[in-house]
Formats: C-alpha cells, sequence, structure tokens
C-alpha cells in the first residue's frame, strides 16, 4: 500500500479495490445524460399519443418536458455522495495516519484460500504452472496488485479471484451479475497492465481449516448444547463435510465474468478522480478553517 502521508491533493491516488467508490453514476462531462426506465418511457407514452393524435394528461407533460430537459442537457460530472464519504475516509486515513482495519470469516477465507484457487483455476485451463502476482503497477491516478497475470492462448488476462464464503455467492444464475466495486477493480488492473482482457474470477472454496472449529462450534451452540460441552468428533466432522465444496471438479465451482475495459473509460477514471482530488482540497480546507470563527471569538478580549 501506497503510504499518503504528506502527499499533496493534486497527487493522491485511488487502489484499484477502491475506485468503484468513486464511479458510482459516472459519466463523461458534457455527455448526453442516461435516463431511467420511467424517464424513458413517460417520453415514449407522450410522444406515441402525440403521434396518435390523443393529447397527453398535464402530469404525463410535466413528467415529459423534465426527462427531456433532462436528456438534453449535458451532464455534469460530480462525485456522489457515497463518493464524497469514501473520499473522507481517505482524507482521516491519510491525515492521522490510521488505516481502519477488519477482518470477518469471508475475508480470512478469501485471503487464506486465494493463491489455492488460482492452482485450481490454472489447472482447469491446463496452465502448468501459477502463482499470485507480486508486482505493484500504478500510473498518475490509481495503484494496485493484481491477484494474477496470465498468458492463455497468446493473450494476456489479468484476473482477480474472488473466494465467496457460501455458494450463493458464485451468482451462477445470473449473466455477468458484478458488483460496481468489482467491475471498476478489474478495468483499472487491465488499464494498469496494458492486457488484453480483465476477468473476475468466482471460486467456491472450502473455509480454511483454522475457521472450521469456529463454525461447528457455533452450530453446536446452536444445536442446544454448551460451550463448556466439548464438540464431538462426529459432530466437527459433519461440519467439515458440509463445508467441503471441493470434493467438487473445480468446473462447478467457478464463474467467469469478462471485465475488459471501454474505450472511454480511462478518460471517465481520469475525471473521476480529478474531482475526488479537487473534493480533497476542499476537505483540506475546511479542516483548516474548522474552528477559526470560534478560536477568533475566543481569543479576542474586547468579545467578552
Amino acid at each position: 500500500m501506497i503510504n499518503l502521508i504528506s502527499m499533496e491533493a493534486s497527487e493522491i491516488k485511488i487502489r484499484c479495490s477502491a475506485l468503484g467508490h468513486i464511479m458510482v453514476g459516472a459519466q463523461l462531462a458534457g455527455s448526453t445524460q442516461e435516463l431511467n426506465k420511467g424517464e424513458s418511457d413517460i417520453i415514449a407514452l407522450v410522444e406515441k399519443k402525440r403521434h396518435d393524435g390523443k393529447e397527453p394528461t398535464q402530469k404525463q407533460n410535466e413528467a415529459y418536458k423534465a426527462a427531456v430537459t433532462k436528456r438534453d442537457t449535458p451532464f455534469k460530472a460530480k462525485l456522489s455522495d457515497g463518493a464524497k464519504t469514501h473520499v473522507q475516509n481517505m482524507w482521516y486515513g491519510q491525515k492521522f495516519e490510521y488505516q481502519k482495519e477488519f477482518s470477518t470469516m469471508a475475508t480470512r477465507k478469501g485471503n487464506a484460500r486465494e493463491n489455492d484457487a488460482i492452482q485450481q483455476v490454472a489447472a482447469m485451463f491446463g496452465l502448468p504452472f501459477a502463482a499470485k502476482n507480486q508486482k505493484f503497477f500504478e500510473n498518475d491516478y490509481v495503484h494496485g496488485m493484481p491477484d494474477w497475470l496470465m498468458m492463455l492462448n497468446s493473450r494476456k488476462i489479468v484476473p482477480d479471484i474472488k473466494c465467496p464464503w457460501m455458494p450463493s455467492g458464485l451468482d451462477l444464475f445470473e449473466q455477468d451479475k458484478l458488483k460496481l466495486i468489482y467491475e471498476w477493480q478489474g478495468k483499472a488492473y487491465q488499464w494498469l497492465t496494458g492486457f488484453d482482457h480483465g476477468l473476475i474470477i468466482r471460486v467456491l472454496m472450502n473455509p480454511p481449516d483454522s475457521e472450521i472449529y469456529g463454525l461447528a462450534l457455533l452450530f453446536w451452540e446452536k444445536a442446544g448444547n454448551s460451550r463448556r460441552e466439548p464438540i464431538t468428533e462426529d459432530f466437527l466432522y459433519e461440519v467439515s463435510e458440509m463445508y467441503n465444496f471441493e470434493r467438487l471438479p473445480i468446473e462447478e465451482r467457478v464463474k467467469i465474468i469478462r471485465c475488459d475495459i471501454e474505450p472511454d473509460d480511462p478518460s471517465l477514471i481520469i475525471q473521476q478522480v480529478g474531482l475526488m482530488r479537487e473534493e480533497w482540497k476542499e476537505l483540506d480546507y475546511k479542516a483548516k478553517h474548522t474552528n477559526k470563527a470560534e478560536l477568533d471569538f475566543l481569543l479576542n478580549r474586547s468579545s467578552f
């Protein structure tokens, strides 16, 4: 991780894994604004009525006018409220040299089994050797360390590995379902590496052995047993088998989603990082002057 301490606002970059936080609702400045389904529907409805010689209601006309105005007004680039909150959290982390850490069973599983997942997926692709990437990449806007750099059929591919906690986390029945945070992480890695394709690969792996006892303890108590009663070996084995997803072949517990960067995406990232830096400058200014009025009042004896 890059140390942000003492960096100027104009130098601030964002981690690929966090990029999605500032890309919510992002559009290039000056582009045509995207309409939601309701806005598109009202335009189609009113225009059809007018074509058929029917008069729309006053409410429909008002909604139509608002939708057309939005559609025809060039988009003004801005950060979403959520993006601003993320920038504030980044600012606090830099200012106070503080990094919030959190750990859950899901994150511990991902960290512990990621390398094994890479090995198993590589074998599925027929690759004789694979190792977790150790190379750090950065440009003037984003930085990060991809999980894996892969060459397959003469194509350079940068996959990011996700190890969901539960089988439903594979999202096998959702076509290209991808969280925004993962989508932009994949695109950013491809941009940084210059590779041909980006992939998000979900792999269902067993929990690490260190988590199995804790899981068994939860089920043991739910079954009405006391923590003071030792868990039986049979019970521990049953829980272990319930989480033994690797009894299935890798092909049945993997979901691959291509996540290629689009032609306008680099410009969009540059724009949003620019907005992030402007927000950072504003936060610097507010923090510097937040107590000015009260200090002036308190230290000015003539005001008492």
